[in-house]
């Protein structure tokens, strides 16, 4: 075995144990290809052992086993692979928890940003120090709800919280630093920009969902409702919607939930005229809400649907 690296050593003395985790990958994924997997292992995850530091034998089992995992989703070529050179050291430091976290991410941005996620975390793994693979993964959940993820709002911006603001400003795409004020500001206005100085006003500020015959959820046009503070659409089952600046998701939920209505501060006028009734934005004027078959509002932000769309319009009091 002289000569060998150590990731070739590690395959080595492990070829009985990966050979039976082919073949359970195998039986999962009848296309999967011995020579595909085996050209895997060298290009893309032997690169990252030699890098990463550590334990090579745990580091080379956390990524074989990350391998055949992406193998039995078809996803060897995930660009995930791509990305983990850089983060090597991060590997090193965690070689199970790291991976593992930057693959599941990936899974829920394939239908948002992914790529822009990739590149945002290659960058904040160049400005954290490879023994703080915990401030990464922080920084990481904070990028992946800018670039898509709604649903990660609550838990981005506990992490964001534990930042320092230059850290905070790469992950949410800003340029300067993000204060402990600009951050509560963030908390308490879903539609805010980071770090945002214009005026506020009444704006549309995201449209969600779409027919069945074109992508969508909704195979007729919802209604929508404000419960205890969330979102939620009806239509031929019920879906909790999931909005802010940085996207938007529909889950499926099995009915509404027990709590009070929301209390809106804007109002639908006749016309489609969207009111700030607190005073602040002001008013916007959007003719095609002049048909609207629902309206429900909490805070300042009012969503509504019409007769001649499946989707839910969100307007809003921000900046």
């Amino acid at each position: 075995m002289e000569g060998l690296t150590p990731f070739q050593r590690v395959l080595e003395a492990r070829r009985e144990q990966y050979n039976a985790r082919f073949r359970m990958a195998r039986h999962r994924n009848r296309s999967l290809s011995p020579a595909d997997v085996l050209a895997h292992l060298h290009t893309r995850v032997g690169p990252v052992v030699a890098a990463a530091g550590g334990d090579p034998v745990e580091v080379t089992d956390a990524l074989v086993e990350l391998s055949f995992a992406a193998a039995e989703r078809d996803a060897l070529s995930s660009p995930v692979f791509d990305v983990l050179p850089a983060l090597a050291g991060f590997v090193g430091a965690a070689p199970r928890r790291v991976p593992a976290a930057v693959f599941n991410a990936a899974l829920h941005l394939a239908d948002a940003d992914l790529a822009g996620w990739l590149r945002t975390l290659g960058t904040l793994g160049r400005l954290i120090a490879p023994s703080a693979p915990d401030r990464l993964l922080a920084a990481g959940a904070v990028a992946a709800w800018r670039h898509g993820l709604a649903r990660l709002r609550a838990s981005a911006l506990t992490a964001a919280a534990g930042l320092a603001p230059d850290l905070r400003a790469v992950a949410l795409g800003v340029s300067s630093p993000v204060s402990d004020a600009a951050l509560a500001a963030l908390a308490a206005d879903p539609w805010a920009e980071p770090n945002a100085r214009g005026a506020v006003a009444v704006r549309a500020v995201r449209r969600v969902g779409a027919f069945t015959g074109f992508g969508g959820r909704f195979r007729r046009p919802p209604v929508v409702q404000a419960v205890g503070g969330r979102w939620f659409a009806v239509a031929d089952q019920t879906w909790e919607l999931v909005a802010d600046r940085f996207g938007a998701a529909l889950l499926p939920v099995p009915g509404l939930p027990p709590g009070p209505p929301g209390v809106p501060e804007l109002s639908l006028r006749p016309g489609g005229l969207v009111v700030d009734d607190a005073g602040p934005g002001g008013a916007l004027a959007l003719p095609e809400l002049a048909s609207a078959t629902s309206v429900a509002g909490h805070g300042g932000t009012l969503a509504v649907t019409t007769a001649y769309s499946h989707a839910v319009v969100f307007v809003a009091r921000t900046t």
